[in-house]
This record gives C-alpha cells, structure tokens and sequence, in this order.
C-alpha cells in the first residue's frame, strides 16, 4: 500500500470517528444556555483547563525520561534516544495543536449561535481523544499516528471556519 493510500484510509477512518463523536454530543449533551458574552467565554475557559491535559502528560513524561537517563539530564547536550525522541514530537505537536484549539474554541464560544455551543464539548472531546490516539499510534508506527492527528486537528480547522462565517453573519 502506497503512503497516500494509508494516508487517505486514515483520514476517512478520523472522520468516521468524528462523526460518531459529534452526532453523539448533539444528541446525549444537554444544550449550552450562553446568550451573554461572559457566559460563553466562561465556556471556553472552563474547556481550555481539559486542553491542557495532554500536554501537561507530554511535558511530565519527558521530564521524567529525562530525570531516568543520566545522558539526558545533560539537556541539549546529550544525543536523544529513541523513545525520548518520541516524547520531543509528541510534546511539540501537543503545544501547536493546543494553541489551535484554544483559538479556535475561544472564537467559536464566543460567535456561534446558541443550539451550536454544544459543539464547544465536542471538540475538546475530539481534542482529548485524539491525543491519545496520536500517542498510542506513534508508538505502534510513526504514521499511525494520522487518524489521532486528524481527530483533533480537523475539528480546530471547522471551528475556525464556522467562526469565520458566524463573524461575518453578524456583521451583515
């Protein structure tokens, strides 16, 4: 199987997921009431604190690698194993992946119209799972690693986009 095959079988598999996850948040969540501002960006600042986790889980455990290995405790000056590698990229994609969501989640609760908010839930949920499908997979295979990318990037890029258009809705 050629590399944009299994790309392409991971990106449907991420978006099958994706689709269970929402049509579940819609249908068993309870609808947000968040008319004024305040209460939407309470929203968001009530969601940003379970963004955090994994990357709170990344940065630990490469501390920890670091503190078990008397080599990596020398920091930029010792050569990285493997595993420690590991831990580098997925720390490192877990922060640009953080700040996308947290912008994207901020602007959404901030302009999406009110039976919408609910989707705020999903996508931290879509957030959180994908991390660790990103974890798992990384581990098995590098590219494995795509669908739990996918499932928590691809939700940050929807909620730009509706946020986009819900701005300019208003504005006309």
């Amino acid at each position: 199987m050629s590399h944009k095959s299994a790309v392409h079988k991971h990106i449907a598999a991420a978006l099958c997921i994706l689709a269970v996850l929402y049509a579940a948040v819609y249908f068993l969540v309870e609808p947000v009431r968040a008319i004024e501002p305040i209460a939407r960006l309470l929203l968001a600042a009530r969601l940003l604190g379970f963004v955090a986790l994994p990357l709170l889980v990344g940065i630990a455990l490469t501390v920890h690698a670091r503190y078990s290995d008397s080599s990596l405790i020398q920091g930029y000056r010792s050569l990285p194993t493997e595993h420690f590698a590991f831990l580098q990229a997925y720390t490192t994609n877990t922060l640009e992946q953080a700040v996308l969501v947290t912008l994207s989640l901020v602007a959404f609760c901030a302009v999406a119209p009110e039976p919408l908010l609910v989707f705020a839930y999903a996508q931290v949920a879509a957030f959180l799972l994908g991390r660790f499908m990103f974890f798992v997979g990384y581990q098995r295979a590098p590219i494995n690693r795509l669908v739990g990318f996918a499932v928590g990037y691809y939700p940050s890029i929807a909620a730009v986009g509706a946020s986009c258009l819900f701005s300019l809705g208003a504005a006309a």
